[in-house]
């Protein structure tokens, strides 16, 4: 390996531990704990009225979204995922959520079929 290689590594590692890193971990820790305390299931019930008729996912998606904009798109691949093998979503909804992983930050459908 030669020293400009290991030196544009060792530069790049040390940006994630002092930068992505300790800005992504609390939202992991939180999103974990709300989940595990089911907090998660509390307010997909009272958020369902507004998802499923805006953007056609279970109320926990709610989650999901706001997570989604606080954290940014790792934490919605994450979530969603954990979604999937807890059994909180189906297969075929995970394309709602992805509409949320991908489009938060710009202009994006009302009823999130079809980008603008």
């Amino acid at each position: 390996m030669s020293k400009h290689g290991y030196h544009a590594t060792v530069g790049a590692l040390k940006l994630f531990f002092e930068v992505v890193f300790p800005s992504l971990l609390p939202f992991f820790i939180v999103s974990d704990v709300l989940l595990s305390t089911g907090m998660v299931h509390y307010l997909g019930v009272w958020f369902e009225p507004l998802m499923r008729p805006i953007f056609n996912v279970p109320g926990v998606g709610s989650f999901v979204f706001s997570m989604g904009l606080a954290a940014g798109y790792p934490t919605d691949a994450v979530l969603t995922a954990k979604f999937r093998k807890q059994d909180l979503t189906r297969r075929r909804r995970v394309s709602g959520y992805w509409l949320f992983r991908t489009r938060q930050n710009r202009r994006f459908n009302y009823f999130g079929r079809k980008p603008l």
